[in-house]
């Protein structure tokens, strides 16, 4: 199937864009129905994400960022400063915490709906990381 798929890839100058387009479709649709099921391993898709399970989820994005400060550390670097762009930030779990660190911080995603949430998760943040 994947020899079949990327075979008609490369014979179809237009499949490429028309791949971005499904996959743009298929994430919003789960930004809309299952934002949280989309990115959170373990979570039904049927399943009401609580409060507190948001909680833990944006928390654990901190926590890979002090992994990331650790190593850095760990040989004799520090964490750059300056700008910083993350490609695919989905729900904003890992952005809302480099955004302190960097002097800006963008998130890009192919989904609306997710970059939505990020939105009105981070306007609910300090007004620096807006």
């Amino acid at each position: 199937m994947i020899r079949r798929l990327l075979t008609q890839l490369f014979r179809n100058p237009t499949a490429p864009k028309a791949l971005k387009v499904r996959q743009a479709q298929q994430w919003s649709r789960l930004g809309q129905n299952a934002p949280y099921w989309s990115v959170l391993s373990g979570c039904s898709k049927t399943q009401t994400v609580s409060e507190a399970d948001q909680e833990a989820f944006y928390r654990s994005g901190g926590d890979e960022i002090e992994t990331m400060r650790e190593f850095f550390e760990s040989v004799g670097h520090t964490v750059p400063s300056g700008q910083c762009l993350d490609w695919g930030c989905g729900l904003g779990r890992v952005l809302v915490h480099l955004a302190p660190i960097f002097d800006k911080a963008v998130g890009v995603d192919i989904s609306y709906p997710h970059l939505q949430i990020t939105q009105t998760y981070v306007n609910a943040l300090e007004p620096h990381i807006a």
